[in-house]
């Protein structure tokens, strides 16, 4: 079957809003011409600021396989 979702799976305003309220880093890959095919969230838990979890990876079924997921942990 085929796996890749109807709908988009990761919302560029929602990741906006995260972001800025300081609860999470988000790594994004994208194509050349700007589509989002690989999201990599680091989430901060206490009890500081600077320990970061890594909380979710997300990527497009097209784009799997590669090296998409170990290029976006390595930017952290």
């Amino acid at each position: 079957p085929n796996s890749k979702p109807k709908k988009p799976i990761y919302s560029t305003l929602i990741c906006k809003d995260i972001q800025e309220a300081g609860i999470a880093d988000h790594v994004v890959a994208r194509t050349p011409t700007g589509d989002i095919v690989g999201v990599y969230a680091l989430f901060r838990n206490p009890p500081g600021q600077s320990i970061m979890e890594a909380g979710s990876v997300i990527v497009d079924p097209a784009y799997r396989g590669g090296k998409l997921v170990m290029s976006m942990t390595q930017i952290v």
